[in-house]
C-alpha cells in the first residue's frame, strides 16, 4: 500500500465500504484514537452505523502495535546503558497476525542519521513482554537526547518513536587506568624482612620483578584491598603469598 493510505488498509477483515468511507471521513485519525472511542460513536465519524464502527475498532484493535518504556543506567563516565522494556498493545487475532509478529528496535542520535544499536524481537501470541539492554558508548560528551524507534517489519503504521533526554544524566567521573607507578628498584627478597620466609623464598626467587615491587608493599604490609592484573608467569602468585604472610 502507499504510504499516505490509513494503516488499517492493510487489515483483511474490514469491508471494503468501511474502508472507504474510513479514508473519507477519518483519514487523519490515529490508531489509538480509533482504540479508544466506542463503536458508536466510531460508526457515526466513518457515517455508517454501530456494526461498522465495531469492526472498525476490533481492527484497529488487532493492528501489531507495542508500548515502549526506558531506564537509564550510566556504566561508566563513557558508557550508558538503556535498558528498554516492550509491551504489545494489541489483540491477537490469527487471521492477522498468524503466529508471530516481527519488530525492530533501534536507538539512533537526536539528528536522526545514525543508528547507534539495534535488536530484532519476535512476538508470540503467549508474549506479555520483552526486556533489552542497550549498551551506548560515547567518545564525548553525552548528546542532549536519543530517540528509540519501534518498527514493524510487516505492519505500515505501527510504528513509534520516543524520545530520550539526557540533559539530567550524571555519569560516573573518569576513574584513573591504574595505580601510580613508584620510582623504585626492584626489590631484593630481603625486602621481606623476615629469615626464615627469605631462606625459603630465595631457593626460587632472589629478585622481585616489576609488578611484584610495584605491589609488594602494598600486599605485605597493609589489608587495603587491592586488584592485581597481569600475565600468566608474571608472578601473582608469589604477591598472594605475601598477602597471606
Amino acid at each position: 500500500m502507499w504510504p499516505y493510505d490509513h494503516p488499517l488498509n492493510q487489515v483483511s477483515t474490514l469491508q471494503k465500504d468501511t474502508l472507504y468511507n474510513l479514508r473519507r471521513h477519518a483519514d487523519e485519525t490515529e490508531i489509538p484514537i480509533l482504540r479508544e472511542m466506542e463503536p458508536k460513536e466510531l460508526g457515526e465519524l466513518i457515517h455508517m452505523n454501530e456494526s461498522h464502527g465495531l469492526a472498525v475498532k476490533n481492527a484497529a484493535q488487532s493492528l501489531p502495535m507495542i508500548d515502549v518504556t526506558y531506564a537509564l543506567r550510566p556504566l561508566s563516565n563513557d558508557i550508558l546503558e538503556v535498558h528498554v522494556k516492550i509491551i504489545p498493545t494489541f489483540k491477537w487475532n490469527t487471521r492477522v497476525s498468524t503466529s508471530a509478529e516481527p519488530f525492530y528496535i533501534w536507538i539512533q542520535e537526536e539528528e536522526g542519521i545514525n543508528i547507534l544499536q539495534w535488536r530484532s524481537v519476535r512476538l508470540m501470541q503467549s508474549t506479555t513482554s520483552v526486556e533489552l539492554d542497550f549498551v551506548l558508548s560515547f567518545e564525548e560528551e553525552l548528546p542532549q537526547s536519543l530517540t528509540i524507534v519501534s518498527a514493524s517489519d510487516r505492519w505500515l503504521g505501527s510504528g513509534e518513536e520516543k524520545l530520550i533526554t539526557l540533559e539530567g544524566v550524571r555519569m560516573p567521573t573518569i576513574a584513573p587506568a591504574h595505580t601510580r607507578l613508584l620510582d623504585i628498584p626492584f626489590l631484593n627478597i630481603r625486602c621481606l624482612d623476615d629469615t626464615s620466609l627469605v631462606d625459603m623464598y630465595r631457593k626460587h626467587v632472589n629478585t622481585l620483578n616489576g609488578i611484584q615491587t610495584q605491589a609488594f608493599w602494598t600486599l605485605y604490609h597493609t589489608n587495603m584491598n587491592t586488584l592485581v592484573s597481569a600475565p600468566v608467569g608474571s608472578g601473582k602468585t608469589f604477591l598472594g603469598e605475601m598477602a597471606i604472610w
